[in-house]
């Protein structure tokens, strides 16, 4: 094969196969990475080409999705303005049932364009706690640690 040929074939098998990764939803992280079981959360998927979200494949049992929504634009997160680009960010609120099992379960974005990669989300006994990173209160002694509920 000459190296024309050979440059045409790629750039023609190129022509045909990035389309089809270009638009494919690609799942990087879910913020918070778990949640109690018997509440209900809300949790930032983050990642590619998440236009357009449909629905969240779970796979186990005792979650229950509430709402799916896009992000974009100027949000507020733990007291902190952000830029968000479009197709980056979906907001997903679910209800964990009081029976839910513990551990980690698997679930995937299906947004217009495809379905996402694979991500776990972990189940727990225990609340939640988000850092707080605006503070400057140190957390290192009894005195100061920030009290959690136990139950």
């Amino acid at each position: 094969m000459s190296r024309t040929t050979v440059a045409v074939v790629g750039i023609v098998l190129g022509m045909i196969v990035h389309p089809a990764v270009a638009g494919t939803p690609r799942l990087a992280r879910v913020l918070p990475s778990g949640g109690q079981r018997g509440t209900t959360i809300e949790a930032h998927f983050t990642g590619r080409f998440l236009d357009s979200p449909q629905e969240v494949m779970l796979y186990g049992t005792g979650i229950e999705v509430q709402s799916i929504e896009a992000i974009e634009g100027e949000i507020e997160t733990n007291g902190r303005k952000e830029r968000v680009d479009p197709g980056t960010r979906v907001r997903v609120r679910m209800k964990l049932a009081a029976d839910c099992p513990l551990g980690g379960q698997g679930l995937r974005l299906r947004t217009a364009s495809g379905l996402s990669d694979f991500q776990r989300f972990f189940v727990g006994p225990f609340p939640t706690i988000e850092e707080d990173e605006q503070t400057q209160k140190r957390n290192d002694k009894p005195e100061s640690a920030k009290p959690v509920e136990l139950n």
